[in-house]
């Protein structure tokens, strides 16, 4: 018989281990109960989860594959690139072969746009060749036309006779943002450049004069175009933008899982700035005239040399494209040195001016009409655009909607008489209807 004192000198830590263990259990399943009530989070195991809807997975595997993606260094997201599961949306396929340009320039166009196209193919398109060791490349896009699409024998002729379109399969209307993304994506798995320069249709651009003022080699974190300096809502201005290849790769390059989209390519990169918390980036050249379109500002028709005053001129539509080619000035000869071309035409850096302002962007301070919330790329958002004006299901733009034409002549106005937004020396507070 073992003595009571011995008996209960074994058995006391047994029951201590004993107890321990139950404990360990009991909290082991109040913990398992609490995380099957919350299966979003990641310690659960699979086992415990209820099985998952078909949305529900592909959330699941959103998140994880850009988890994984954003863990990525920068040269492996270069390579990787389309693996991004924002990207993967647009079903681009890699060149064989990228071609090296110094300049791709890409004008984004409506499918109906063909007189637009044609008549920049018979003025300033002429000048795309390789000029003060700028090596360009200048294409359209425009959306992809199905056989049953309105536009598509057109838009199939036109492509197969002048071989400077190319095609993306988005859903077409007001997506801007959208547009604007996919041409990054694409020129980075097409061509090796140090810059893209991205304009819309309706711009008489001086292309050798810009040329000739482009920085080289390349300058790096580098925007140039119109842009709006305006407290809240500093933003470029989309007709007109140029950026260089690491800018580029930095937006690219965003943690897909946060980053926004928005139907508006110039809000677009107003959130993405502020998201960034990049600063002192936008550049503002006044030679570019942003609005109102020129048939209701005709004295621009009466200009002579044009490219010695202004670079570029929105809202020129056939007629004023070819006037404006035909009054554009001599082409520019006998620049052989950086001295002599600083000192004759000056360059993109001398001749522009950053915006200062702290680059913050609040969709809220636009007008309703204008207001549209951010949404996360990843997702392939759609907003609610019917309050813009669309025909045929394109977007009408100011050529079309006399409404917004009329709209940019008050504005111009007030500019005029300086209470109105000046492009970069503006930073009233106020709230901004365009």
């Amino acid at each position: 018989m073992i003595p009571v004192a011995m008996f209960k000198k074994i058995t006391r830590p047994l029951i201590g281990l004993i107890g321990f263990i139950l404990l360990c259990i009991l909290f082991y399943m109040e913990l398992m109960d609490a995380l099957e009530k919350h299966e979003d989070s990641p310690i659960v195991s699979k086992q415990f989860q209820r099985k998952l809807s078909p949305a529900e997975s592909k959330m699941q595997l959103l998140f994880e594959t850009s988890t994984k993606w954003a863990a990525l260094s920068r040269s492996n997201k270069r390579i990787k690139l389309l693996e991004n599961p924002v990207y993967a949306n647009f079903n681009i396929t890699k060149a064989s072969g990228c071609k090296k340009v110094t300049l791709l320039l890409i004008v984004s166009s409506g499918p109906r746009r063909v007189d637009r196209r044609n008549a920049i193919r018979q003025t300033w398109w002429k000048q795309c060749v390789q000029t003060y060791g700028v090596i360009p490349e200048c294409i359209f896009f425009t959306d992809y036309q199905s056989p049953k699409d309105k536009f598509y024998e057109a838009v199939r002729k036109e492509s197969e006779l002048n071989k400077d379109m190319y095609f993306q399969p988005l859903r077409g209307g007001i997506e801007f943002g959208i547009r604007f993304l996919y041409h990054l994506v694409w020129a980075m798995t097409h061509y090796e450049f140090d810059y893209i320069l991205r304009a819309d249709d309706d711009y008489f651009f001086c292309l050798q004069r810009f040329m000739y003022e482009l920085p080289q080699p390349m300058e790096k974190a580098f925007h140039w175009g119109y842009t709006h300096c305006i407290l809240e809502i500093v933003r470029p201005e989309e007709s007109m933008i140029l950026l260089s290849h690491d800018l580029i790769e930095t937006f690219l390059f965003q943690d897909p899982h946060k980053m926004r989209c928005h139907p508006w390519a110039d809000q677009m990169m107003g959130v993405w700035t502020t998201d960034l918390m990049i600063n002192n980036l936008y550049r503002h050249d006044d030679r570019l005239h942003h609005a109102p379109i020129v048939e209701r500002q005709p004295e621009l028709r009466t200009l002579k040399n044009i490219c010695t005053k202004f670079i570029g001129i929105h809202g020129t539509y056939p007629e004023d494209m070819l006037l404006f080619w035909k009054n554009k000035g001599k082409n520019i000869t006998n620049i052989t040195s950086i001295v002599k071309r600083d000192k004759k035409l000056g360059n993109l850096l001398l001749n522009s001016e950053v915006c200062e302002l702290v680059h913050n962007f609040n969709y809220l301070v636009f007008e309703p009409e204008w207001q549209y919330e951010p949404q996360r790329c990843i997702y392939f958002p759609l907003w609610d655009t019917k309050k813009q004006s669309v025909i045929g299901g394109v977007y009408s733009g100011r050529q079309d909607d006399k409404r917004l034409s009329a709209q940019d002549l008050k504005l111009l106005k007030k500019k005029l008489q300086g209470t109105e937004d000046k492009g970069l020396d503006s930073n009233e507070d106020h709230r901004v209807t365009f």
